[in-house]
């Protein structure tokens, strides 16, 4: 056959072992699945790429809880996460979470956006276990002038819209930090949490159930 190494398998022997994916997890805040009609390039790079979840649950539809759903793996029942955050959140460990897991796993690890509504408030916290860019966004209501939780403390960006500054720190730390130059060995695979912020917005539409279901 013409697969593989000879039959001494050293050819085999020093083969590259298999890629692992990387991955990209974008996360729209308050956003409705019927406004996904409104947004023709997300729909072309991804929905028609892609796969589209139409029968999706979410355990807790709002934003803190399913964040921190996220996070941890867990279901509110567990993680007892179920406001939106105004009086606190329930997480604590912030260590023990899928940045550290994700990172013991070998992957590399970016975040950029929004994190747990009641820390962002609170001016943000330090990057968790696991996490080598860091991008909290701490300020929610503006779109100019917000301020961002780095690696080394908060700092104002005065010059760019909100979205656009996210966007563009995400892409660049991660082709520039998060993936090597080189062909990366497996521990060198990386994954990009890119939360935006909430942009809310209701088309006009006789229904909020279009006849076509959008999913994820």
């Amino acid at each position: 056959g013409g697969c593989g190494g000879d039959a001494s398998g050293e050819d085999g022997a020093r083969r590259d072992p298999p890629a692992r994916p990387n991955f990209l997890l974008i996360v729209a805040d308050d956003m409705r699945y019927d406004q996904l009609e409104y947004m023709p390039n997300v729909r072309r790079l991804l929905e028609e790429e892609g796969t589209a979840f139409t029968q999706a649950r979410c355990n807790v539809p709002l934003c803190q809880p399913s964040r921190v759903g996220f996070f941890t793996g867990q279901m509110s029942k567990h993680n007892h996460e179920l406001a939106i955050g105004y009086a606190g959140s329930r997480l604590t460990d912030h260590d023990n979470c899928i940045g550290r897991w994700m990172h013991d796993a070998g992957y590399r690890c970016g975040f950029f956006g929004t994190y747990v509504n009641w820390y962002d408030a609170q001016g943000g916290i330090d990057p968790p276990a696991g996490y080598e860019a860091w991008h909290e966004l701490v300020t929610l209501d503006r779109d100019y002038g917000f301020d961002v939780r780095l690696e080394s403390g908060v700092t104002t960006v005065a010059d760019m819209y909100s979205t656009d500054y996210l966007a563009q720190q995400a892409t660049e730390r991660t082709v520039s930090r998060l993936i090597p130059k080189r062909r990366s060995p497996p521990s060198q695979t990386w994954r990009t949490f890119l939360p935006t912020m909430a942009r809310t917005w209701s088309p006009s539409t006789s229904s909020p159930f279009p006849p076509r279901a959008c999913g994820c």
